[in-house]
């Protein structure tokens, strides 16, 4: 699901998404989601790690890093607001002082394939 704007607090919809799934609900943690996501992107294509940072006392924030396909894709996940923040990077430029573009934001911790597949080639 893609965001275009609006708040979210707990089960409210305001402006053009829905609130509705939150992260007390989901089973899904910050570690499984990496997993998760490294099993499905490299049922697509190769990747590397370039970063992993997780903090479970602290509403369960991620960051991970990959390079793929000589693009950085880095995701963001704010464990409080339950959101996931995707960014790329332009193609064979390193990780650090790289400028990422904005691709989406997604409530929860689910990204599908397909949506992988679309946005990976």
């Amino acid at each position: 699901m893609r965001l275009s704007s609006g708040i979210c607090l707990g089960n409210i919809s305001f402006g053009k998404f829905n609130c509705s799934q939150s992260h007390e609900t989901n089973d899904m943690n910050f570690e499984n989601f990496r997993n998760d996501l490294e099993n499905k992107i490299s049922s697509i294509t190769k990747f590397e790690l370039q970063e992993y940072h997780f903090e479970p006392h602290c509403f369960g924030n991620g960051i991970l890093v990959y390079r793929i396909k000589g693009r950085i894709h880095k995701f963001e996940y704010d464990g409080r607001e339950d959101l996931l923040t995707w960014y790329v990077g332009p193609p064979h430029v390193k990780y650090f002082g790289a400028e990422l573009k904005f691709i989406m934001t997604i409530v929860g911790l689910m990204i599908e394939t397909e949506t992988l597949k679309d946005e990976l080639n």
